[in-house]
C-alpha cells in the first residue's frame, strides 16, 4: 500500500494540454494538484492506483428495449393553446415521447386553426364552449404557421420533448381564435450514448495540506481516470451576497455553457470538505436509467433536511429555471428562513414547485456519507463513495485520519461500479411513496 499512502504520483498521467486557450488556462490551473516532485503530509491519494476496474455499466440495466432495427410508425399530436391567464413559465406543456431505444423525429408542424375545423380545441380551460367566430375560419383568412425548425430543433434526437403552442413562442397566426398545434413525429432508433459528466468544485483560498487541497487533488486526478470534465472556480464574483451563494452562479453558468455548447449531459457538484473513498465508483452508477429521464436533480437528505454539498443536476432547461429560482429565491422572500443559503433556497424552491417527477432524494451513503457518529443514518460505510464532513470542525484532522485508516485497509474500496449500479437501480424502481421523501 506503500504507493497509495505515499504522494509521489509516479503513475498519474498529467492531462493534455488542449490548443484551447481557455482550457489551457484552465488546466495550467489544475497542474498543481498533480505535482509529481513535492509531498506534503504524506497521506494524499494517488486515485489512479486505487482504481481497478472499469466496467461498462450498461450490462446492468434491466429496461426493455424494442427492436431497434425498424423506425416506429407515425404519430400526429394535437395540442391547444396553453391558458393565457396563466405565465408561460408556469406551464410545462405537453410531452411527447419515444420507447427508449429512440429518439423524435418532428415531421411537420401546423400551428393555428384549419377551414372548417370545429371540433378540436372548441372549449377553454373551464370547459365552456367558445364562441362561435372563435372556433370559425373562413376560405378567405388564413389562420396557420409551419413553425418546423422551432419545433425540431425544441424535440429532434431526444427521447422526449414537451409542447407549448403558444403565440409568445412561435407567433400569432390569427386574432381572436381558439389555437391548436398539430406536431407529425415518428421515433426512429438511436444508440444509447455514454453520458458525460462535468465535475464542478469552488474554492476561492486553498490552504496547504488542507481538506481543501487533498479534494481538488482527488476529484481532479478522479475526473482524469474517467474521462470527466473538472472546473475548479476560484473567484467569488458576487461579493455583496454570502459565499454560498457562488455554488448556485456557477452551477448556473455551467448549465448554460453546457446547454449552448451541449458538451455534457450531467454536471456533479461537490463542496470541497470531502474525502473520495471508493474511486472505483463512476458517476454513471448514480443517475436515472434511460427510462426515467423526466428526473433532472438527484440529491440526498440528512438530517437537517436537504443537503445541497453533493448532488448530481442533469445539463436541461428544467435544471436551469430551478437554478435560476433557487439563486433569486432570497430576493423574492425576504421572510423565508434561509439559515442555510444556498442550501435552504433550493430547499423551498423544490417544495414550492412541486414537481417531484423530476427530482429524487437518494439515500445518503451514496454520494454524501457522513462521519463520525454512529447515530447518523448517513454514517460512512466500507465502499461508500465519499465521505463528506459536513458540520466537523477540524476538518483537516478528520481528513488527514480518514485517509490514513482507509487507505491502509483496501475493504474500503472494494464495493464495485456494478454493485452501486444495481443498488441504485432497486430504488429508482421503487414506487414514489417508498422513496426518501424531501
Amino acid at each position: 500500500m506503500d504507493d497509495i499512502i505515499k504522494l509521489k504520483y509516479e503513475n498519474i498521467t498529467i492531462p493534455t494540454i488542449s490548443t484551447n486557450d481557455n482550457k489551457i488556462n484552465k488546466q495550467q490551473k489544475y497542474l498543481k494538484y498533480y505535482n509529481t516532485n513535492t509531498t506534503t503530509d504524506d497521506v494524499k491519494y494517488n486515485i489512479h492506483s486505487m482504481i481497478k476496474h472499469k466496467p461498462n455499466i450498461q450490462k446492468d440495466e434491466k429496461i426493455k428495449i424494442h427492436n431497434t432495427n425498424n423506425t416506429l410508425p407515425s404519430v400526429t399530436g394535437i395540442f391547444c393553446t396553453y391558458d393565457t391567464s396563466k405565465v408561460l413559465e408556469s406551464y410545462e406543456g405537453n410531452k411527447i415521447i419515444c420507447p427508449v431505444g429512440f429518439s423524435i423525429e418532428i415531421e411537420d408542424v401546423f400551428f393555428g386553426r384549419r377551414v372548417n375545423d370545429n371540433k378540436k380545441c372548441i372549449k377553454d380551460e373551464n370547459g365552456n364552449d367558445y364562441p362561435e367566430n372563435w372556433i370559425t375560419v373562413s376560405e378567405e383568412e388564413k389562420c396557420e404557421l409551419k413553425p418546423l425548425d422551432k419545433v425540431k430543433k425544441l424535440c429532434d434526437d431526444n427521447r422526449s420533448c414537451y409542447i407549448k403552442p403558444s403565440t409568445i413562442i412561435y407567433g400569432t397566426p390569427c386574432s381572436e381564435r381558439s389555437l391548436y398545434m398539430d406536431v407529425t413525429y415518428h421515433c426512429k432508433p438511436k444508440e444509447i450514448q455514454e453520458p458525460k459528466f462535468e465535475i464542478i468544485m469552488f474554492a476561492d483560498k486553498v490552504k496547504k495540506d488542507s481538506v481543501y487541497e487533498n479534494a481538488i487533488s482527488e476529484f481532479a486526478q478522479y475526473a482524469d481516470a474517467y474521462n470527466y470534465g473538472f472546473s475548479l472556480e476560484d473567484q467569488n464574483i458576487i461579493k455583496t451576497r454570502s459565499i454560498y451563494y457562488m455554488k448556485l452562479y456557477y452551477i448556473l453558468e455551467h448549465l448554460m455553457d453546457a446547454m449552448k455548447n451541449q458538451s455534457y449531459d450531467w454536471l456533479f457538484w461537490v463542496d470541497g470538505d470531502v474525502v473520495l473513498t471508493n474511486p472505483n465508483i463512476q458517476l454513471k452508477a448514480f443517475i436515472p436509467p434511460d427510462d426515467k429521464d423526466d428526473i433532472h436533480l438527484v440529491i440526498a437528505n440528512d438530517e437537517n433536511g436537504l443537503n445541497a454539498g453533493i448532488f448530481l443536476i442533469r445539463v436541461h432547461p428544467w435544471s436551469i429555471d430551478f437554478m435560476m429560482k433557487a439563486y433569486t429565491y432570497a430576493f423574492y422572500h425576504s421572510e423565508a428562513s434561509l439559515f442555510y443559503y444556498d442550501q435552504s433556497s433550493m430547499f423551498h424552491v423544490l417544495q414550492n414547485m412541486e414537481e417531484d417527477s423530476h427530482y429524487i432524494i437518494v439515500p445518503q451513503n451514496w454520494f454524501n456519507s457522513y462521519c463520525c457518529d454512529v447515530k447518523f443514518v448517513g454514517n460512512i460505510i466500507e465502499g461508500d463513495f465519499l465521505v463528506h464532513l459536513a458540520g466537523i470542525i477540524s476538518k483537516d484532522d478528520f481528513a488527514k485520519s480518514i485517509r490514513e485508516t482507509i487507505y491502509n485497509d483496501e475493504s474500503w474500496f472494494s464495493k464495485t461500479n456494478s454493485e452501486m449500479r444495481k443498488e441504485a437501480l432497486k430504488y429508482y424502481n421503487l414506487p414514489k411513496d417508498e422513496q426518501i421523501k424531501l
